[in-house]
């Protein structure tokens, strides 16, 4: 039976990509459980949290400060107002 395979050869063909695959999928599941990422990923998410945190209270500040100026402006246009009537009498 010149040039065809032997069924021996196809078995033993499977049975060596077979493993060769379990070995590589063994070896990329050890690399990914001892890696940080999922040490990294809880870090990621806590800066996240902290950062959101961080946004709303300087979007408070800035209400805060809008009412302040907007209150300060209209005592101001109050006072001149005020010097404008006088400065008519």
């Amino acid at each position: 039976m010149k040039g065809s395979e032997s069924p021996m050869g196809i078995i033993i063909w499977v049975f060596s990509t077979a493993i060769s695959f379990l070995l590589l999928y063994a070896v990329i599941r050890g690399a990914i459980n001892h890696s940080n990422i999922a040490k990294q990923d809880g870090e990621v998410s806590a800066m996240n949290a902290q950062l959101n945190r961080n946004h709303q209270e300087m979007m408070r500040q800035m209400e805060d400060l809008t009412k302040i100026i907007a209150e300060q402006n209209l005592i101001l246009s109050e006072i001149k107002i005020s010097k404008k009537d006088e400065t008519e009498i």
